[in-house]
C-alpha cells in the first residue's frame, strides 16, 4: 500500500517490495475486509491531498 499520511495511523509495516523502490506499506490481513476498506479510503483521500 502507497505510503501516505492519512494510513500511517493502521502501523503497518513498511516494506521495499524490490531494490530501487520506495517503503511501501504492507497490508498483512487482507481476510479483514472491514479494515481493508478504511486502509483503502484512507489511502485514497491521501493520494488527494498530495
Amino acid at each position: 500500500m502507497k505510503n501516505v499520511p492519512g494510513n500511517k495511523q493502521f502501523k503497518m509495516p513498511e516494506v521495499t517490495p524490490y531494490d530501487g523502490t520506495k517503503p511501501m506499506y504492507l497490508v498483512e490481513d487482507v481476510d479483514d475486509k472491514e479494515k481493508l476498506v478504511e486502509i483503502v479510503k484512507a489511502t485514497i483521500e491521501g493520494l488527494k491531498q498530495s
